[in-house]
């Protein structure tokens, strides 16, 4: 977890980065692993002036540590490097004679993933149990026949989904009404012990506010291309087929399902993350990232799918993320995330159902760092609340 360094705690990182290569290798490393440039924080005094304002920068948004992974992925076995990782727990000591990472070391285990590190099982299970009670159905009643979604809550009272799950409400088509749209939660009748269990119901607030933002689909993704080919499309950044929704009775702030249930426990919310491009490379490896999908498909109970490798691709400009985790109509706007529950993108479409060629074989998301960084660019983000 990352963490906020006093002065001589960061010249000692600071010591050990260095030993770890020079400038122009930090640079490389920057700019490969966390999206960022050198001279982003160069003032024309130096190398050893440059890598001060880096480190002071990133302290200042406590993610000095990703500093540090990155640099072990490029120097494994530095000795300082190790030495700082170890002693500031940004990864855990191995076992052996004074945790060495060397081919003399005694102990037979070894950390393969400095990144990925370990994960607090308790916590790990907390967190799962919280994102089951945020992930809601979204049922838009029209003309013709119900479009269902699924739908993720951000803030107290907001809730992110697909554009085109909310599109005949937008346009004002097929009959659609803001008034008559439903926002679901705890839809399974095993989140509590009795088999008529009904999930906690919402509604849009009945105002303009409903609609915090949106961005339409792009024609792109309505044709049916092979997973070689959408990997080679460039979108519009700002075709990115999302809805913030505004919900009335703000339900992360209310209890999860009954007071004698739950035990009072406040349902929350998933918040944006603070910076998801930094961590966009990592997130997306096509041969390593896990992707899990909590999801409402065919409009029925929650239901879940994960998969590793889980990417299959990327577009062009990273506005689209090929996944291979199962999803269905209604799967719509489903949340996705990443190996330790963080929130990577939001599922949106797919090419075909098995069994298809294995280049159609493939569904598609959108990645939260793009749609952040598009509610950044509207001035947007604050009005999640």
């Amino acid at each position: 977890m990352s963490q906020h360094y006093t002065g001589p705690q960061l010249g000692e990182i600071q010591k050990a980065i260095n030993s770890a290569g020079s400038i122009v290798q930090i640079g490389h490393v920057l700019s490969y692993k966390l999206n960022d440039q050198l001279q982003n924080h160069d003032h024309g005094n130096g190398a050893a002036d440059t890598l001060f304002n880096l480190l002071h920068n990133y302290n200042c948004n406590f993610d000095v540590d990703s500093i540090v992974l990155a640099m072990l992925e490029k120097a494994p076995n530095n000795k300082n490097l190790l030495d700082v990782a170890w002693k500031h727990n940004i990864v855990n000591r191995p076992p052996g004679s004074q945790g060495k990472r060397a081919p003399d070391d005694d102990s037979l285990q070894r950390l393969l993933d400095p990144k990925r590190g370990f994960t607090d099982p308790v916590e790990f299970y907390l967190r799962w149990g919280k994102l089951l009670s945020q992930v809601c159905r979204i049922e838009v009643p029209t003309s013709d026949g119900d479009v269902m979604g699924s739908g993720l809550l951000v803030g107290n009272e907001t809730v992110i989904t697909n554009y085109h799950v909310m599109h005949d409400v937008i346009n004002e088509t097929r009959g659609a009404k803001r008034d008559k749209v439903r926002v679901l939660f705890d839809e399974h009748p095993k989140m509590v012990n009795r088999a008529n269990f009904q999930g906690k119901k919402f509604s849009l607030v009945n105002n303009d506010s409903w609609l915090i933002d949106s961005s339409p689909y792009d024609e792109a993704d309505l044709q049916l291309k092979t997973l070689t080919e959408n990997c080679q499309i460039e979108r519009p950044s700002d075709h990115l087929d999302y809805a913030l929704l505004r919900i009335d009775g703000s339900p992360g702030s209310q209890k999860i399902l009954d007071h004698e249930v739950a035990g009072g426990e406040d349902r929350g919310y998933c918040p944006f993350p603070a910076d998801p491009a930094a961590t966009f490379a990592d997130d997306f490896d096509p041969q390593d990232a896990w992707i899990h999908v909590f999801q409402y498909p065919n409009g029925e109970s929650l239901q879940m799918d994960s998969n590793k490798p889980g990417v299959t691709g990327i577009d062009r400009n990273k506005t689209r993320i090929m996944h291979s985790v199962n999803a269905l109509p209604g799967s719509s706007g489903a949340p996705l995330f990443n190996a330790k529950l963080e929130l990577i993108g939001i599922h949106q479409a797919g090419a075909k159902d098995w069994p298809a060629d294995k280049e159609m074989l493939y569904n598609q998301g959108i990645p939260i760092a793009a749609v952040r960084e598009l509610l950044v660019s509207r001035n947007k983000l604050d009005q999640i609340k």
